[in-house]
């Protein structure tokens, strides 16, 4: 017996942007270690990094990423889905824009994204992403 109509079980999206403008990306690095060691209340985020071109990718730009993808890898609760560069032009709100470009190829109209920029400090508890969909 074949169910039809079966609803497809929701996704959580995580979008995440910065910018390369710091050599060091100490605050990015805090954001996502916080990401990494506090559950968020789902069994998976899937997360998308965008980084605004500011300066020309160099060594630090490269390492940066490798530690990011070494940090998430076989996360059991986050899936690094993709970290890329874009341009400069719009900043935070252009990164968005590609970031929802790429999420919307996988989401459903039931499911969630959580935008987040390097100032935006966190996450600091467990459950917080399951505390952020039950205000919903």
């Amino acid at each position: 017996m074949e169910f039809k109509n079966k609803k497809p079980e929701q996704k959580y999206f995580h979008c995440y942007a910065t910018a390369n403008d710091s050599r060091i990306y100490l605050k990015d690095i805090q954001n996502l270690m916080r990401l990494k060691s506090n559950y968020s209340g789902f069994n998976k985020i899937v997360l998308f990094i965008a980084i605004s071109e500011v300066n020309k990718i160099s060594f630090f730009d490269t390492f940066f990423i490798k530690n990011v993808k070494n940090i998430f890898h076989n996360h059991p609760f986050i899936e690094l889905r993709d970290i890329y560069f874009k341009a400069n032009i719009g900043r935070d709100f252009s990164s968005y824009q590609t970031l929802l470009n790429k999420v919307k190829k996988t989401a459903s109209d039931d499911d969630f994204i959580l935008f987040q920029n390097r100032s935006g400090y966190g996450p600091f508890k467990e459950n917080w992403y399951k505390n952020f969909v039950n205000q919903f």
